[in-house]
């Protein structure tokens, strides 16, 4: 099965159990965030970014499991550190942390694959 890019082999999409189950837990993960994304005052594809570049996503591995193109998840990585006041990844990183622990909640653990 293909993805919306398709006719693009640069940005075609395998969507192999492997993928499904990393969206579906993607999706899951940021519905349980809810009230730190209103916090964070972030949209929900750049909760998603950010819960995978925490988990030690690149830019490219985010792009994979959200089904976007790289350039797509550097634009969103941008405006999501832009939203939240911060100057780097990093600061928004903590921020998150910060507001995770505020909230009382685990920090989400949707890690890259080692392979």
């Amino acid at each position: 099965m293909r993805g919306p890019y398709s006719g693009n082999p640069y940005l075609a999409i395998d969507k192999t159990e492997e993928w499904q189950r990393g969206w579906r837990e993607l999706t899951a993960k940021v519905a349980s965030l809810r009230q730190v994304q209103d916090e964070l005052r972030i949209t929900k594809t750049q909760m998603m970014v950010l819960i995978l570049l925490h988990g030690e996503h690149t830019n490219k591995g985010a792009a994979r499991v959200m089904g976007l193109s790289s350039r797509t998840v550097e634009i969103h990585r941008g405006a999501l550190i832009e939203r939240m006041g911060c100057r780097t990844l990093v600061g928004a990183v903590l921020k998150f942390e910060r507001a995770m622990v505020a909230a009382g909640m685990e920090l989400p653990a949707i890690e890259a694959n080692a392979a």
